[in-house]
């Protein structure tokens, strides 16, 4: 926890200048969030309980991913259909 009060503490001095405006996604969210990675980093045991986490809960979706990019054509086709779905979201 010291290393990552200590790495929040550089991060808000690195980026001092920031608009106020920024305050509530980078002080609240994202530096907290960096910090606390930054200090996992250091300890091998913490890297590889993260890493194993992730993988585990990822397994499935993994899988059925694999099997779904087996249809032929299928790789021409998720693109097609990313692209229009954030063409309603985003678009005009």
């Amino acid at each position: 926890m010291e290393k990552a009060v200590r790495r929040y503490d550089e991060l808000i001095e690195e980026n001092r200048d920031e608009p106020k405006a920024y305050y509530m996604h980078t002080r609240e969210r994202i530096y907290p969030s960096i910090a606390v990675f930054d200090a996992l980093l250091a300890d091998q045991e913490a890297v590889d309980f993260v890493t194993d986490n992730y993988r585990c809960r990822s397994n499935g979706m993994a899988s059925k991913i694999k099997m779904i990019f087996k249809i032929p054509g299928l790789y021409k086709i998720v693109p097609k259909f990313f692209f229009s779905m954030t063409q309603k979201s985003f678009g005009p």
